[in-house]
């Protein structure tokens, strides 16, 4: 489901500053014209799975009662990736409520969460117009490798690459020692990364690409395929 069709993410009784960071995380992103149709549409689809996401993190942080306006079952699919947008959140806000100088680079909480999200996103999007078919088998690797370095207390990210998150592993990893903050925000934050990278490696879960006009999706790890969508 993409963007067109999909509601905005409902941000009322949201407190602030929080509010405004996830209307900010919900605004579609700009997409240039001079991209080939079938990867603006692939760009739409995958804002309209990142704004179901969105509403996993806000029924997990605010209101419990959301309902997602999809299919349940459709819903289900993203609600690991939401799990880790939330834990992610939660660790934002224990990390900045820190003494770490890290934290000094943000205003507040929500000011770390937004710029992290879209540094997420924008190396998301720029995958989606490289528009490079790796196999799911070797970017599942890759992601075991980050939580593999997370439970060995090593920080997987570089400033160059990925610099908000680089910095809330910094801060997690020298808290991690303090028991509160480990029961409470280290240890689900590495159960919803392995929950999202469990997910990923599901049968659900398949690499898409565009291939001329049409987004092609690889099924059952490289044995075939499925064209997703046809762009006349």
């Amino acid at each position: 489901m993409g963007l067109k069709i999909m509601p905005r993410l409902p941000t009322d009784g949201i407190p602030h500053p929080w509010d405004l960071t996830m209307r900010l995380l919900d605004e579609p992103l700009p997409i240039s014209p001079l991209l080939q149709p079938a990867i603006q549409q692939h760009m739409d689809l995958a804002g309209g799975e990142w704004r179901i996401t969105l509403y996993w993190v806000v029924k997990k942080k605010w209101k419990p009662k959301l309902k997602i306006p999809v299919k349940h079952k459709y819903a289900k699919l993203f609600e690991p990736r939401g799990e880790l947008f939330f834990r992610t959140l939660e660790l934002c806000i224990s990390g900045h409520d820190s003494s770490h100088p890290d934290r000094q680079h943000y205003r507040n909480a929500s000011d770390w969460y937004l710029q992290l999200m879209q540094e997420a996103r924008n190396i998301d999007n720029q995958e989606i117009q490289a528009n490079e078919v790796i196999g799911k088998k070797p970017f599942v690797q890759h992601l075991y490798q980050i939580i593999k370095a997370l439970k060995n207390l090593e920080n997987p990210a570089t400033p160059s690459t990925s610099l908000h998150f680089y910095r809330l592993m910094e801060v997690a990893l020298s808290l991690e020692k303090q028991e509160q903050f480990n029961d409470d925000y280290w240890k689900p934050f590495l159960s919803a990364l392995s929950g999202s990278i469990q997910a990923v490696d599901g049968p659900n879960c398949h690499e898409c690409y565009v291939d001329g006009n049409r987004i092609i999706c690889q099924i059952g790890q490289g044995r075939g395929k499925r064209t997703l969508l046809v762009l006349p």
